[in-house]
Formats: structure tokens, C-alpha cells, sequence
């Protein structure tokens, strides 16, 4: 079941396996939306190396995921910085920090209540359809409570209902 080529993907990363772990750890520190684009770069990677092996496809896919992490770590870090010997690299700093700033962003994740939740659920035919016979979000919310004793404001309504096609 496990039976793969680690030689392979060793001698096509000229990494240890030490730093073939760390970048797998970094992967899994990142945002949800930060992991596809690495996968994303890791298949551009594949592509261009131009392997078509495959019977060695997984491994082939695997080094190239792990150079596409190795490459995203290095912009992300201050190494790319320390490396250099110029002492001007504002735009550079500016790039990194502008990089880990939406890295940050795209970690963060909006929680619904369980309120919000149960509404969603429980109502939103009912919704659709009082929206359908031309009422109000005002309407709505006086309805759900009058006859499902669920006290919701208007507000509340549009917000989990108004940007969904109706």
C-alpha cells in the first residue's frame, strides 16, 4: 500500500528528510486558501519538469509539491532578505510583509452563530417563499415569530438571506 520510491523523491528534491517534514508542518500551519495555491504551484512545477513517468506519478508530484512549499516558505521568510548584501530592500520587506498579511487574512474564518445557523436551516424555504409572494424582510421576521415563535430581526434576514438568489 505504502510501497514508494522515497530515493526518488529525495534525489529530486535534494532535501534530507528533516526539511521534507518542516515543509510538510508549514503546509499544514497554512490557510485553506494558502494550501491550494501551493498545490496549484506544485502541479505548474510537475508540469514543467516535463516527467511523464507514470508509474512514479505520486512521488514526481510529491517533490514537486515539496520544492513549490520550499519556494513559498523562502519569499515568506526574511532569508531572501539576509541573503542579500544590498541594506536597501524596502520593496522587498514590503512584499514579504504584504505576502504574510494576506496569509493572515485568509486564515481568518468567519463563525456563524448557531442561531444564524438553525434559521438557515430551518427556514429558508419558508423565506423563499414569503420573498416569492412579494413580502418584506420586515414582513418575514414578524411572521417567524407570530407563527414559528422565532423572534429574528429584519436586519438579521437580509443578511443570511438578501445575497442569495430568491
Amino acid at each position: 500500500m505504502y510501497d514508494f520510491d522515497i530515493e526518488l523523491v529525495k534525489s529530486l528534491t535534494n532535501m534530507p528528510e528533516e526539511i521534507r517534514a518542516k515543509m510538510a508542518r508549514y503546509w499544514g500551519r497554512q490557510a485553506e486558501q494558502v494550501q491550494i495555491e501551493a498545490i496549484k504551484f506544485g502541479l505548474d512545477l510537475l508540469k514543467q519538469s516535463g516527467i511523464d513517468n507514470k508509474n512514479k506519478l505520486p512521488e514526481v508530484f510529491y517533490s514537486s509539491f515539496l520544492k513549490a512549499l520550499s519556494k513559498m516558505h523562502y519569499i515568506e521568510t526574511a532569508r531572501a532578505i539576509r541573503e542579500k548584501s544590498d541594506s536597501s530592500d524596502y520593496k522587498e520587506l514590503q512584499k514579504i510583509s504584504d505576502i504574510r498579511i494576506k496569509r493572515i487574512k485568509a486564515n481568518k474564518q468567519a463563525k456563524s452563530s448557531p442561531k444564524s445557523t438553525k434559521l438557515v436551516l430551518q427556514y429558508r424555504e419558508l423565506v423563499m417563499q414569503l420573498r416569492a409572494k412579494g413580502m418584506g424582510w420586515r414582513r418575514i421576521a414578524q411572521y417567524l415569530q407570530r407563527f414559528n415563535r422565532q423572534k429574528v430581526s429584519h436586519q438579521t434576514l437580509f443578511k443570511l438571506f438578501g445575497g442569495s438568489q430568491l
